[in-house]
Order: C-alpha cells, then sequence, then structure tokens
C-alpha cells in the first residue's frame, strides 16, 4: 500500500512539474506575440516597467530575508555571550582551585552539574563547531594528559570566538588558554 502511494505521488508530482513547464512555456509564447502586435515604444515601456516591478520585489524581499536573518543573529549573540562567558569564567576557575592552596577546589559534583547544564544550553544556542568541539573535549577529557585537556579548552574558546565572529587569525595553539594559565 506505501508502495502504491508513493509511486503515486511520484506521478503526481511529475505531472504537476510537467503542467508548471508546459503553462510557463504557452505564457511566454503569449507574452511574446502580445509585444509582436502592438507598437513598439508602448512594448518598451512595458518590458522597462515590468522590469523595475520584479527588481524591486527581488531587491525587497532579498532586504526583508537579510534583515530577519540578521534580527536572529543579534537575538541569539547575546544568549550565546552569556553562555561562552559562563564557561570561561568556571574553566578559569576549575583551573585556578586546583592550583591555590588557599581557594577550595571544585568538587566533582559541581564539575558534573556544570557540564549537565552547561550541554543543554549548547543544545539550544551553540554553533554545529562549538558542539563538536564540545563533545570532543567531553568524550576524551578524562582520558588525557592536563595538556591535552587545556588544548581542547582552548579548541573550545576558539569555536566560541569564530561563533561569536571574532577571528582567531594570528593565534598560536593554546594562546587563548595561556592568558590564564602558564605552564
Amino acid at each position: 500500500m506505501k508502495k502504491i502511494q508513493n509511486i503515486f505521488f511520484m506521478i503526481l508530482g511529475i505531472s504537476i512539474i510537467i503542467g508548471m513547464i508546459v503553462a510557463i512555456i504557452y505564457s511566454i509564447k503569449f507574452f511574446i506575440n502580445f509585444f509582436y502586435q502592438i507598437d513598439a515604444t508602448v512594448a518598451a515601456a512595458l518590458i522597462a516597467a515590468s522590469g523595475t516591478i520584479i527588481a524591486t520585489t527581488f531587491t525587497v524581499v532579498i532586504g526583508q530575508n537579510i534583515n530577519k536573518r540578521r534580527e536572529i543573529e543579534e537575538a541569539h549573540r547575546s544568549y550565546k555571550i552569556d553562555i561562552y562567558s559562563k564557561f570561561i569564567d568556571f574553566t578559569i576557575d576549575y583551573v585556578f582551585s586546583q592550583n591555590r592552596n588557599d581557594v577550595e577546589p571544585i568538587s566533582d559534583e559541581e564539575l558534573q552539574k556544570f557540564f549537565i547544564k552547561f550541554s543543554k544550553d549548547l543544545t539550544l544556542w551553540a554553533s554545529p563547531e562549538v558542539i563538536k568541539t564540545w563533545s570532543i573535549f567531553r568524550g576524551q577529557a578524562g582520558d588525557d594528559s592536563n595538556s591535552d585537556t587545556l588544548s581542547k579548552v582552548d579548541n573550545i574558546y576558539r569555536a566560541m570566538r569564530k561563533d561569536l565572529g571574532n577571528s582567531n587569525a594570528g593565534l598560536n595553539n593554546r594562546a587563548l588558554i595561556n592568558l590564564y594559565v602558564n605552564d
């Protein structure tokens, strides 16, 4: 039954496409014949007016589409900045809490809670590249040396910067994490 239904819809779709092509061809023929039958100056004016209307409509539609996309990106940007700032704050606090005696280290439970909340936030707001680098970090964080872990955190920072529209050109490997950690 499903196969017959799929074949029916395929034939229907092809028929509609063929019908549209035939309608376009006949419309073009009609307009060409129409322009041959009227005065040349009137035909030129009609063509110019039609071109102006089409160009204006096209420009307005494209402009609205670009503005809508920009508004969405700006709305998402504030959420991303908040999420990414929390991650940077947490990683810096975590690194310093592990290396200093006067600060209480962050517990594994706090770390796990942060990772879960951060993962939820990334699901909604982050770019695919940030999600990918975060997944790589999460999948390999416990297996790596401290240096490898810091390199992966630096990769997350880079992906976040790129997502916010900042350039990473000229930044060496671990340049961002080295702003906070000297090892």
